[in-house]
């Protein structure tokens, strides 16, 4: 990105961050060169950007990229994220949306959660192809108690 549009992200990010929308940011990170061989700590470098963004309003997690054995994986996961997040807007009528991304055991779990008027009855679309596809049965696809709805997927990163 160049200065302006740096410039404008974070306007946007802080306007966002007012009206109550959290920012997460999971970094998928070479183990090698982000871990000091000596003290088996993450590199200064990286921790004083992970602190940047941590002071700005951001949550950070760290999954190790020597932990994903699929190389697709990182594009398809975004795909996903991109996807669920299009359809709580489009289908939903959201006007709110967290993601919210862990790593448990060998998988990552990701969840889309909005407050838009829940799931439709509808056919399944090119979106549950893909999650099927990335996370075969282990995803879902649930209306939330009070409105909206919560896309929850477990992916494997191992084979």
């Amino acid at each position: 990105l160049q200065t302006s549009g740096v410039q404008q992200w974070f306007e946007r990010k802080n306007k966002l961050m007012k009206q109550g929308i959290r920012f997460e940011r999971v970094y998928i990170l070479p183990r090698n060169i982000s871990v000091d061989n000596k003290t088996g700590r993450l590199n200064p470098e990286i921790i004083q950007h992970l602190d940047r963004q941590q002071n700005d309003g951001v949550s950070i997690s760290v999954v190790w990229q020597e932990d994903i054995d699929k190389p697709d994986l990182i594009q398809d996961i975004g795909n996903v994220i991109n996807e669920g997040l299009s359809n709580a807007f489009r289908h939903g009528v959201a006007d709110k949306v967290s993601v919210n991304i862990s790593a448990i055991a060998g998988k990552l779990r990701i969840e889309v959660i909005d407050n838009g008027v829940g799931p439709s009855k509808g056919s399944k679309g090119l979106g549950a192809e893909w999650f099927d596809a990335l996370a075969g049965k282990n995803w879902s696809l649930n209306p939330n108690p009070k409105g909206g709805s919560t896309l929850h997927l477990l992916v494997p990163v191992t084979n």
